[in-house]
């Protein structure tokens, strides 16, 4: 999904080290998925008949489940690249392959970790949730916007906060120029200060 240009944004792209995890963490959990398929057939040889049957079928499925990490890579690898915030005078966007969120400064509440499918990232809280819209027609209205794919599973969660991840460090986030650029437009007067938790 590509947005307006706008002289004032700048974008922020995913870290070096998330993309090392995301080629990395497949590949790890595919070499333990085919140590235990070795360590299978080891055990069917030392023990015997007994556990045979049982054994063989535990190499089975740690074959499959190492093949099944392992196209993980070529598969989830490539989507990084659409990974991406956008901050500017307007708001903030977060883009993914499949999910796009904006929303304007106004609309921000505070600070807090929140449900990101199976992450917790901090995340920005939404005074009023993002609607399923065009990101284009959200920004020119100041609204804050959702789009997404036709069968995307997208709770009222989801909606209601905008997710620091993939573009800052994994462990201190608040070093990072995502940060900073969201500490230099983000609202002073609000609930939780934003200003206050970075």
């Amino acid at each position: 999904m590509h947005t307006d240009a706008s002289p004032d944004q700048r974008i922020f792209r995913i870290t070096p080290g998330w993309r090392r995890f995301f080629w990395l963490f497949p590949f790890v959990l595919s070499a333990s998925s085919l140590m235990l398929a070795v360590l299978a057939i080891l055990l069917a040889f030392s023990i015997g008949k007994p556990f045979r049957s049982f054994l063989s079928s535990i190499f089975s499925f740690s074959t499959a489940l190492a093949f099944t990490f392992l196209l993980q890579i070529p598969i989830n690898y490539p989507r990084t690249k659409y990974i991406y915030h956008i901050v500017s005078q307007a708001g903030i966007e977060y883009h993914s392959r499949d999910f796009h969120l904006f929303t304007p400064w106004h609309n921000i509440t505070g600070i807090e970790r929140r449900w990101f499918g199976i992450r917790k990232p901090p995340s920005l809280l939404l005074k009023e949730p993002a609607i399923r819209g065009d990101l284009k027609e959200g920004k020119r209205y100041g609204i804050a916007t959702a789009q997404y794919g036709k069968y995307a599973l997208i709770d009222k969660q989801t909606l209601s906060a905008l997710p620091l991840i993939f573009t800052v460090p994994r462990r201190d986030w608040r070093s990072s120029e995502l940060a900073a650029a969201i500490k230099h437009y983000a609202p002073t007067s609000s609930r939780t200060p934003i200003k206050a938790r970075l």
